[in-house]
């Protein structure tokens, strides 16, 4: 929702403070399962998330997350994490000063980089993250082959998500963000 083309100042408000929590919760609450600290901003995160994406909904990660749910049964969490990283780097030429921003919310050094090189340090600091906890799972572990992308494609493309996704994808750009789920590159 953040990076979206509905984005809204109350949304992108929430988002914020929803991925600065993430940036600074989530390995902590996988890495001490106990941390109850962390894990309660992870719920505070989890709903600020959808405070934000309520009204204005998300974008092609989303919308590629229920076909790909549906047909390979990857948890919904899951799979949004694995579409993440390449999602993101397709989408950064739509909103560069939000990817940007991103990765300062992550605590990624920024200062004295093009827009373009602070953004891209967005998906560095998400693929992290995923290393991070663990999050090493590709769409080909859950069965997902290149033969099944067309039913894929046309599945997500019928979602309202597509819709403000911040950058126009075409059916080929969608085939190679599931080229790189399959094989976990961007």
């Amino acid at each position: 929702s953040y990076v979206n083309k509905a984005c809204h100042p109350f949304a992108e408000a929430a988002a914020e403070k929803s991925i600065r929590l993430i940036a600074d919760n989530l390995r902590l609450a996988v890495a001490q399962g106990d941390n109850m600290e962390a894990r309660g901003n992870m719920l505070i995160a989890s709903s600020l998330a959808g405070i934000s994406f309520n009204r204005i909904r998300l974008g092609l990660v989303h919308a590629f997350a229920l076909p790909l749910g549906n047909k390979f049964h990857i948890p919904h969490g899951l799979v949004n994490g694995i579409m993440l990283p390449a999602v993101m780097q397709f989408n950064l030429p739509g909103n560069l000063p939000k990817y940007a921003r991103i990765a300062e919310l992550f605590g990624e050094r920024t200062e004295g980089m093009s827009l373009r090189d602070a953004a891209e340090r967005s998906v560095h600091a998400v693929r992290q993250l995923k290393q991070d906890i663990g999050l090493t799972q590709t769409l080909s572990d859950f069965g997902m082959t290149a033969a099944r992308s067309d039913e894929v494609i046309d599945e997500t493309l019928t979602s309202a998500n597509v819709q403000v996704n911040p950058r126009l994808a075409s059916r080929e750009d969608l085939r190679r963000m599931l080229e790189c789920g399959m094989n976990g590159t961007v």
